[in-house]
């Protein structure tokens, strides 16, 4: 009797140390893998660094810089900074969305000219 009682204690302990293990493995595992806890900068991250320094040059070194560009041109409601990213029509639509006047057009190629140009007109009527 005496040794199925030590082999049920030896039964728990093991239960309860493989759960211990498995817990932790998953903690770990969701730490690795958890973008929050990454040390890689994310796009905002580089938007509030850039506003924060008031330098939209900082966006250069995101790994999405036209999407960098074109948050910190909205934040900072500065249509021209658009001229520095290379996708400019997508940045300068921001702001046609919100206030759909003409001046906001100069600052796209002139391949896009008269596709902005529609898009103000859309957003008037």
């Amino acid at each position: 009797m005496g040794s199925m009682k030590i082999f049920v204690a030896f039964l728990v302990a093991g239960i309860v140390v493989v759960g211990v293990v498995w817990v932790f493995g998953i903690f770990v595992i969701g730490y690795i893998f958890d973008p929050y806890y990454s040390s890689e900068k994310t796009t905002m991250d580089f938007v509030a660094e850039a506003l924060r320094e008031t330098n939209p040059e900082i966006c250069f070194e995101s790994g999405n810089k036209d999407g960098c560009i074109a948050h910190y041109a909205f934040r900072t409601n500065n249509v021209e900074v658009c001229l520095m990213s290379g996708d400019n029509l997508t940045c300068v639509m921001q702001f046609v969305s919100k206030d759909p006047d003409e001046k906001y057009c100069d600052f796209v190629s002139e391949d896009w000219y008269d596709y902005c140009i529609s898009r103000v007109n859309d957003g008037k009527d």
